[in-house]
């Protein structure tokens, strides 16, 4: 199972998966900000 475990890790590492977890924070946030000053409540839709 570790062995198994490892390998899935690494390929993810391969991939630059903390890379890609950075930007599609910094999307998020960029999009969160923008939704703020748009006034749209992200929180709640039916608002």
């Amino acid at each position: 199972m570790d062995a198994g475990w490892d390998a899935y890790v690494a390929k993810l590492n391969q991939n630059h998966l903390s890379e890609n977890v950075k930007i599609e924070q910094q999307v998020y946030n960029t999009y969160v900000k923008r939704m703020k000053k748009l006034g749209v409540n992200l929180n709640n839709f039916n608002e």
